[in-house]
């Protein structure tokens, strides 16, 4: 191989990105030959042992199975035996490295088509790995709906003190196959800005932990945020906890969860968003300055006057009307947690920019459809990685768990076939085997089922 790639860069038939791009794929066919005679060699020396010849007979040889890797795909040629005692077949070569029935693909290359998937589309994701003979977008949309990481299941540091914790709280809309539009939920807690800011003059939050989902039932995330905030912090020495929102109903009903010394604050953007839109019709920077200090001073009277007196004005429009009710009732209906931001602790809310960065631009920032499974395990695979963890490390303890639940059920039915000949039914009934009444039958049928399940 090195002496036709010297004679060929000899005679300027090579240039320095051709030469490496052989040198790689010839590596990576060479290491795929390497794997093969790997295997091929286990596969041999489990035919030859005593313990193999003393339990499993050969029922069919040359079987071949082909397995996508990182490397490319590589070829299993292996045996299928017959267990002597219970009949029972089996690749002994795949027990061996320990690959589960039907899977055609290394969990190397499922994590990390995994995680690519959650960064960009299934046919990028495709793209990036040509060589693995994976070509399908299927193959990763069915990757992707197998797993599902949990950030629940995260392990917490040791339980620690806070001076304040901050809650915040948004949503992305996600669009479905089935025509309809999904709440993707986004909690995520924090102790305010990281104290160490040398690297950059930006100042960055302190995140302790990222909660997504669709949530359905907004229960379930609020008992989620609770759990994890009892195992992590020390809730009765932290006076004060912040929770920051849009004002969303599914928002405030974490209030019903979360610490009893939980205040709800609205973020300042839609604060801002709703105050601008108080001005309609009359665009001047007095007017929104007038209305910024009546907010921020506590003066809901004068407030409710201006909307008021808006509201009685012949000139504007019935969708002028429409804005305005709608400032109104929000500005109004969440006063005091508008209130709550003077707070000297309070340091604002950036949920709709976590949301943006953490959701949207995978979900919804391009015209997309998602089954809800899809969304879903997208968004809680992005989140699982900000969280700190390794989605390599996470699917590969997947798989040991998958492991030890076939090691169970291997060993349930060989208890269950023990019982199954130690009880089983002998002598005919004439009942039961003669009988043409069907509900008699159906009944000792019944009886049967229950002493052979025992």
């Amino acid at each position: 191989m090195m002496t036709k790639l010297y004679e060929q860069a000899i005679h300027g038939e090579l240039n320095f990105s051709t030469c490496i791009e052989q040198i790689q794929q010839n590596m990576r066919a060479l290491s795929i030959k390497l794997c093969e005679d790997l295997f091929q060699t286990i596969e041999e020396h489990i035919f030859e042992s005593p313990q193999r010849r003393c339990h499993y007979r050969v029922h069919r040889s040359h079987d071949q199975k082909i397995m996508s890797t990182l490397l490319g795909e590589v070829t299993l040629t292996r045996r299928y035996y017959q267990h002597k005692a219970n009949g029972d077949y089996t690749y002994l070569l795949a027990d061996f490295l320990f690959i589960t029935p039907h899977q055609r693909i290394d969990l190397h290359l499922e994590a990390a088509l995994y995680q690519s998937a959650t960064e960009q589309s299934y046919q990028k994701t495709v793209q990036l790995f040509p060589h693995v003979g994976i070509h399908s977008r299927q193959t990763v949309k069915n990757i992707v709906h197998r797993y599902s990481p949990d950030s629940l299941t995260l392990p917490t540091k040791e339980k620690r003190e806070a001076a304040c914790l901050y809650i915040e709280a948004d949503e992305d809309h996600v669009a479905c196959q089935d025509g309809k539009n999904r709440q993707m939920r986004l909690v995520y807690v924090h102790e305010g800005y990281e104290s160490d800011t040398e690297e950059s003059n930006r100042l960055k939050l302190n995140v302790s932990r990222r909660f997504t989902g669709l949530y359905e039932d907004s229960e379930e995330i609020w008992e989620d945020v609770a759990y994890y905030l009892d195992q992590q912090y020390d809730l009765k020495a932290t006076p004060t906890v912040f929770l920051s929102g849009d004002g969303a109903s599914w928002i405030r009903k974490g209030l019903d969860y979360l610490p009893p010394q939980t205040q709800f604050v609205l973020d300042p953007y839609h604060t801002m968003k709703y105050l601008r839109q108080a001005c309609v019709g009359i665009p001047t920077k007095e007017l929104y300055g007038t209305l910024h200090e009546w907010l921020y001073s506590g003066k809901k009277g004068y407030l409710n006057d201006y909307f008021n007196v808006r509201m009685e004005d012949p000139f504007i429009t019935d969708s002028m009307k429409a804005t305005l009710r709608k400032s109104r009732h929000y500005l109004l209906g969440h006063f005091d947690a508008i209130q709550r931001q003077r707070d000297s602790q309070y340091i604002g809310c950036s949920a709709e920019g976590h949301v943006s960065h953490y959701l949207s631009k995978r979900l919804s920032s391009r015209p997309l459809g998602w089954s809800k499974t899809g969304a879903e395990n997208i968004a809680k695979g992005r989140i699982y990685v900000l969280n700190g963890v390794d989605l390599k490390t996470w699917v590969f303890r997947q798989a040991e768990e998958v492991k030890r639940e076939r090691r169970v059920e291997k060993l349930d039915g060989r208890i269950g076939r023990k019982y199954v000949e130690r009880y089983n039914w002998e002598v005919k009934i004439p009942l039961l085997h003669y009988s043409n009444r069907t509900r008699s039958r159906q009944g000792f049928n019944t009886l049967k089922g229950y002493c052979q399940t025992f």
